[in-house]
């Protein structure tokens, strides 16, 4: 099976000539190769100005790789400023055709996420899932929509937060506090509000159901 996560930018006309933006999106997409978390180094691309494409190496962390591109980016004063966000498609099935480029793929995967985005934006959804069980995407409909609610009251603090212990799970309040240059108790309020114990049960009771779609694959 394949995980592929399909998104853009949204209100990305409304940001600065700079478009730091990109750059950001760049940099996390270099950090989750480093971390793994990709199939390759060829498993990414951004097409069309502001839309991306990639293939995560386990289907298991599609979920969590989600929450990090959406974390990482809302770290972005100017996403608050600017009323921007990210829109992100998942879409989980057996590989069909798999190129040496994530461009050049092809298959279920691919279409189940793709294709979603227009609808998606008519909407106004964020994150959206779809696999071949209709039982796992039925779930996962009422549990993304449940964590829109908290994904929407993020401040760049809180996806700071939820951006670093995504991405190191073993990093300590301690440890955090220092490289945030803030107190223990500001890291644990931070945490607090961004409800990422909730997220982490999400992601868990994901990685589990994917875990049994790919037995009964």
């Amino acid at each position: 099976m394949v995980a592929v996560l399909t998104g853009d930018i949204v209100n990305s006309a409304g940001s600065s000539k700079e478009r730091l933006w990109l750059k950001r999106l760049k940099q996390i997409f270099k950090v989750l190769e480093e971390t793994g978390l990709l199939a390759s180094k060829q498993s990414w691309d951004i097409f069309q100005g502001d839309s991306f494409q990639l293939e995560v190496k386990e289907v298991q962390q599609s979920m969590k790789v989600a929450l990090l591109l959406r974390a990482g980016l809302k770290t972005m004063p100017e996403f608050h400023e600017k009323n921007m966000d990210v829109r992100i498609s998942i879409g989980i099935a057996a590989v069909s055709y798999q190129a040496s480029t994530v461009k050049e793929s092809d298959g279920p995967a691919y279409q189940y996420s793709g294709r979603a985005l227009p609808q998606m934006a008519e909407e106004n959804i964020k994150l959206h899932f779809k696999s071949e069980s209709k039982d796992l995407n039925d779930e996962m409909l009422v549990s993304i929509a449940l964590l829109e609610i908290i994904l929407s009251s993020w401040t760049a603090a809180s996806a700071e937060v939820v951006w670093h212990l995504l991405l190191k799970e073993n990093l300590s309040q301690a440890d955090l506090a220092r490289e945030l240059n803030i107190s223990q108790p500001a890291v644990n309020k931070r945490i607090a509000r961004a409800h990422l114990e909730e997220i982490l049960l999400l992601i868990e009771r994901f990685q589990k159901r994917v875990t049994i779609l790919q037995l009964q694959d």
